[in-house]
This record gives C-alpha cells, sequence and structure tokens, in this order.
C-alpha cells in the first residue's frame, strides 16, 4: 500500500505503526501501538542513510514485535545529493520488495518498503534479527 510515511526515526507514531503492522498482517486488527522510541544504530550521519531500532509498547503486551529496524534517509544533503543519482534507495526499496524474502541465508522481512523520488526519502520498516550477531572479518 502506498501512503505517506515517516522521513526520519524521530518522525514515527504509535498510529503509523500500527496502520503498517495491521495491514501488512504482522499484528491483528485489534492491535494497538502505544508507543514508540527509537535508538540509532548508525554511527554520526550514516553514509548513505540512518539505521534505528523503534522499541514498541503495545496496548496488549505480546501482540507485536517488541522492536523493529527503520532504515531511512541521510540528513546529510550531500549524501542524499549521490543516493538520488544513483537511485540507492530506490534500488533498495525495490530489493526488499521484490526479491529479499526469496533469498538465503535470511533477509530480514520488510514489513514496509517505499520510496519517495519527489523528496529522496525512503523509509523500510523490517524485522529486527536482535540477538544475532555480525560475523568478524578478520577471523571469518
Amino acid at each position: 500500500m502506498t501512503y505517506p510515511f515517516p522521513p526520519q526515526p524521530g518522525d514515527v507514531t504509535p498510529e503509523w505503526l500500527t496502520s503498517v503492522l495491521r495491514d501488512c498482517g504482522a499484528v491483528g486488527p485489534k492491535a494497538t501501538v502505544l508507543a514508540v522510541r527509537h535508538d540509532s544504530l548508525s554511527e554520526g550521519v550514516g553514509m548513505m542513510g540512518t539505521v534505528s531500532r523503534l522499541h514498541l509498547d503495545f496496548a496488549v503486551e505480546g501482540d507485536g514485535p517488541r522492536s523493529l529496524i527503520l532504515k531511512s534517509a541521510s540528513e546529510a544533503p550531500m549524501s542524499r545529493k549521490v543516493a538520488a543519482k544513483f537511485r540507492l534507495y530506490e534500488r533498495e526499496v525495490n530489493f526488499y520488495v521484490g526479491l529479499g524474502e526469496a533469498l538465503e541465508p535470511a533477509v530480514p522481512h520488510a514489513h514496509f518498503a517505499q520510496y519517495a523520488p519527489e523528496t529522496v526519502d525512503y523509509a523500510i520498516l523490517m524485522e529486527d534479527f536482535d540477538g544475532y550477531c555480525t560475523g568478524d572479518q578478520v577471523v571469518g
């Protein structure tokens, strides 16, 4: 479904999350997000975008995921300009919408992925692989 989305993590509202999670079937029709807070997972200004962990509080505990990951456009004008020129945000959205689910190893499920070329904003709301560890590139 195409509809307005929050351009940055601080713009995410409980109402938007409730709507997205209901629409994609991640939660039941009565599940309601009451509160959301975010932590940055990208240091400073992300190279081409920001990555944040959203912490969700539901009206009924257990009605939905406790956390999700949100990827969004960089707030740095030069990064956005480069991303627009090479269609980076658009390509990433298309990856999650059209290809991500079919790949192995597991790619986080995207509950929402949309790009707005007129503003060079994008949002990808995906499951949180909390507890997973990244590999060590030196050790292997």
